[in-house]
């Protein structure tokens, strides 16, 4: 189709100026597809796989897809540093780059103006060379050997993302240490004496605190109490705190429950010592049950010390056969002559080893 005018071929030219524009965008993406791949690759090294190995952590998956982003990012500003939109002049020069043997037609239509008698025979000119570029063969847009290594570059750094997306969390090795030693510590807590202490002893220990805490909790009231400063205030808040250390303690002093306590406190000095008398009875007697749970001596393993019966249904083949012990205080004159001739030259070598060793 012939041009008739500048603004027909100006129409021309900002159509191809869009597909110049779409291809340089296209070779940017292609660019910042590279730059993503590397990154990634490389954040799943140093942000996964490295601190995995050597300390048992990981940066997480969205740090690893962070870096793929901002090396994405970074291809498309290097690929885009320095482009400029181009105008209709740039246009036809590319244009003009694209045929075998051009004669600047194109560019000069642009600067002729319209009413020069060189005009027309300068547009017709023109009109055939843009024709012959449009269906000239375009530059490459990307490159052979880019076309081949960054999809696998992009699909080996997705294997590598997909890997680390579908491993478990590393766990670290203390952890996994201190849970297998207290599994064996609740297996074996009737063996392994040198072990942790087992769940039993645990709850234990914690009951014993909660004794020790609700023991002093009744010497305070108890002191309170004999405060003779101290208000009917005092004294009754003193008691209240009491009879919720016992309830919240879940273990009773022995003569002494939560509703042993009166709401408030007795007005007569002598009833208030006997309550503050009882009150460190029952302290008292909670620290030692406290200290008996946590030397590990629970009620009833010591001797009562009253009679029992002894089961005869046991045969004595059954005991343990004991060597009997006699007792003879040797003479020392007789300690070494009653020895056979090689224990009296040992015991000889022995002697004079020490000996030798003490004159050092």
């Amino acid at each position: 189709m012939p041009l008739t005018s500048r603004a027909e071929l100006e129409a021309e030219l900002r159509a191809v100026a869009l597909r110049l524009i779409a291809r340089q965008l296209a070779r940017a993406a292609f660019t910042g597809i590279a730059g993503g791949a590397i990154a990634l690759g490389l954040s799943v090294v140093f942000l996964d796989l490295l601190p995995r190995l050597l300390f048992a952590t990981t940066g997480g998956i969205g740090s690893i897809a962070l870096g793929g982003a901002a090396g994405f990012l970074l291809g498309v500003g290097y690929e885009l540093r320095r482009y400029r939109l181009p105008g209709l002049q740039e246009v036809a020069l590319a244009l003009e780059a694209r045929l075998p043997h051009d004669t600047g037609a194109l560019a000069a239509a642009l600067r002729v103006v319209e009413g020069n008698v060189f005009y027309r025979p300068l547009l017709a000119r023109a009109a055939e060379e843009l024709k012959q570029a449009v269906r000239s063969p375009a530059p490459v847009l990307i490159p052979t050997r880019r076309l081949v290594a960054v999809p696998l570059l992009a699909l080996a750094s997705g294997v590598l993302f997909a890997a680390v997306v579908s491993a478990e969390r590393p766990v670290d090795g203390g952890a996994v240490a201190g849970t297998e030693a207290q599994g064996k510590s609740d297996s074996w807590s009737s063996v392994d004496v040198g072990g942790s202490r087992a769940a039993s002893d645990r709850d234990a220990y914690r009951k014993a605190l909660g004794m020790k805490e609700t023991a002093t909790q009744l010497k305070r009231t108890a002191a309170v109490l004999r405060d003779t400063a101290a208000t009917d205030e005092q004294r009754n808040r003193s008691l209240t705190d009491a009879r919720n250390a016992l309830k919240d303690g879940g273990e009773s002093a022995p003569g002494l429950a939560p509703g042993d306590l009166p709401d408030a406190a007795p007005l007569d000095a002598a009833a208030r010592a006997e309550l503050a008398d009882k009150l460190d009875a029952g302290a008292a007697a909670l620290r030692g049950k406290a200290s008996a749970l946590e030397n590990g001596k629970p009620a009833g393993s010591e001797d009562s010390g009253k009679d029992g019966t002894f089961d005869t249904s046991v045969k004595r083949e059954d005991l343990v056969a004991m060597p009997v012990i006699r007792s003879a205080a040797a003479r020392s004159s007789e300690a070494i002559a009653a020895q056979t001739p090689r224990r009296r030259a040992m015991a000889e070598r022995a002697i004079k080893a020490l000996n030798e060793l003490q004159e050092r």
